[in-house]
């Protein structure tokens, strides 16, 4: 008579247009209770470890960072002299956040007026450490972390100067002393 079909298999759990068509079909079945609980045990460990990791990332930086003292010890817009592992630092609190540079030979000090850094000499330096007054003597810089109030500084490892700039800027400020 006819041909024989098998009642499994491809042909017989599909249309026969769609069995024809077909090369690889992957039959699915209803899925345990197992998949369902290692499904939400999977979720439940990658949770976990995600909490894990972020709380172990909150620390305070560590090394080469050291801690230079409270962010409320370093007045907001001033200059404060500092030494940090034998490095004499400048550190700054303007324009946002701390920064911390070379520290120059001469007194230097913030000024709001122009929000630069001017010293009693003349010099004239953007928060950056840029030599403004085309002098020589860009102060380097060094990163400067604050976690939980206390302001962290990398004095291993200063940037390159940034090349001094011809812009022709005198102190805006009362020379500081």
């Amino acid at each position: 008579m006819g041909e024989h079909r098998p009642d499994y298999g491809p042909r017989g759990y599909l249309p026969d247009r769609a069995a024809r068509r077909a090369r690889k079909i992957v039959l699915r079945e209803q899925l345990g209770v197992g998949w369902v609980v290692a499904s939400v045990l999977a979720g439940v460990l990658l949770l976990a470890t995600g909490a894990a990791y972020l709380w172990w990332q909150s620390g305070p930086p560590g090394a080469p960072y050291a801690a230079v003292g409270a962010l409320d010890e370093l007045p907001a817009g001033h200059a404060v002299r500092t030494t940090v592992d034998g490095t004499d630092l400048l550190l700054v609190r303007a324009g946002g956040r701390p920064h911390a540079l070379a520290a120059p030979l001469e007194a230097v000090e913030f000024c709001p007026a122009s929000g630069h850094l001017e010293s009693a000499a003349g010099g004239v330096w953007a928060l950056d450490g840029q030599r403004l007054d085309a002098a020589e003597g860009s102060l380097a810089r060094f990163a400067a972390l604050v976690h939980q109030g206390t302001v962290y500084v990398d004095a291993s490892a200063p940037e390159p100067p940034v090349p001094p700039a011809d812009r022709d800027v005198e102190p805006a400020c009362e020379p500081p002393s």
